[in-house]
């Protein structure tokens, strides 16, 4: 069977319209339904029951390099300071070309480390607020 797997290499973050330039590593982009116990002195076999309740999403990690001319990577940080809710979209490589669209808070900005013989690295964390939008490659 031939492998559908396809290479992540050419995938990009944008805030609105604004890449964020200069990324390693993009996180996974997950949702969970939380589970409501429903166990009665009635449930069957003494069994516990459960019933779907709300639905949470994940914490989006990121890495890059910094560049603090960016202004993709400077409105990360801005973000974090003021609270802001952002809009956010994961955009597939070229020859996959998926999304996933949300919105956002900005929970973590770290620069650094700043070792004397490796490059400059700074990372973030993105809390997604409300419904993730997936929109499959064409």
């Amino acid at each position: 069977m031939t492998s559908t797997a396809k290479a992540a290499f050419g995938t990009q973050l944008s805030k609105g319209a604004v890449a964020i330039a200069i990324l390693t590593s993009i996180g996974a982009v997950g949702v969970t339904r939380e589970m409501i116990d429903a166990t009665s002195h009635d449930s069957a076999d003494a069994y516990k029951e459960y019933i779907p309740g709300l639905i949470d999403t994940s914490e989006l990690p990121i890495e890059g390099i910094l560049n603090k001319a960016d202004t993709g990577q400077t409105a990360l940080l801005t973000d974090l300071e003021a609270g802001t809710l952002g809009s956010y979209t994961i955009t597939g490589p070229t020859g996959n070309a998926f999304s996933y669209a949300f919105d956002a808070y900005v929970t973590a900005y770290n620069a650094g480390p700043f070792n004397y013989d490796g490059k400059i690295t700074f990372s973030a964390t993105l809390k997604i607020s409300g419904k993730v939008v997936y929109t499959p490659a064409s």
